[in-house]
């Protein structure tokens, strides 16, 4: 870990809680559609951030590292889940606490975290072909990159097609739901492929 490039993951996380904490700090009350909103944000920043947890500056170096690169890229990727896990439970839990009580018990936090999983997965999957791409060294060119496309673009969708909604309609945050499950899964198994695959190292 000690190439790991951690700032960019500390700053997203930090960002995201912050961020969280304002209606808090500040007594706001939000309503569903506001604090799926945050959530969302909060995602998207902690993705970036993780986006660069896979750089390794020093490849041409470690390239003969006894260790196999699938195993060393492996624990980044755990270590980089298991930072991101605690923070988006705390940005729940002030997600939550700024909700009036009555609409505490309708935030989805579960259909929440599995959109904060899909977009990890997502973002590690396009770190590990970055890597494959810049033989190796910097994969956040296309992982942070693609990660704003990604976003911009499910902004932009029609409704038929959207990711992100508030869950105040039932229907179309189920719907969202399961696209964001597929996401999910499809992010997950590019994952499994591309990560025993290692690059080409630079010379």
């Amino acid at each position: 870990m000690h190439a790991a490039r951690t700032l960019p993951l500390l700053c997203g996380v930090a960002l995201g809680v912050t961020v969280c904490a304002v209606p808090v700090v500040f007594s706001l009350r939000l309503d569903l559609g506001a604090a799926a909103v945050l959530l969302h944000l909060t995602a998207v920043l902690g993705g970036l951030g993780l986006a660069f947890l896979l750089d390794d500056p020093a490849t041409a170096t470690t390239a003969m590292c006894p260790s196999p690169w699938w195993l060393r890229r492996s624990l980044r990727i755990t270590t980089g889940l298991l930072a991101l896990t605690p923070a988006w439970i705390l940005n729940t839990a002030l997600v939550h606490h700024a909700l009036p009580p009555d609409t505490r018990p309708a935030l989805p936090r579960g259909d929440l975290a599995v959109e904060a999983l899909a977009l990890a997965l997502l973002v590690v999957a396009l770190a590990l072909l970055g890597l494959r791409l810049t033989r190796g060294g910097y994969g956040s060119q296309v992982a942070a990159s693609g990660l704003v496309v990604v976003t911009l673009t499910f902004i932009l969708l029609p409704q038929s097609l959207e990711f992100f909604t508030a869950p105040t309609d039932p229907t179309r945050w189920h719907n969202a739901a399961l696209r964001w499950r597929a996401l999910s899964l499809t992010a997950l198994l590019a994952t499994l492929t591309l990560l025993p695959r290692q690059p080409t190292p630079r010379r």
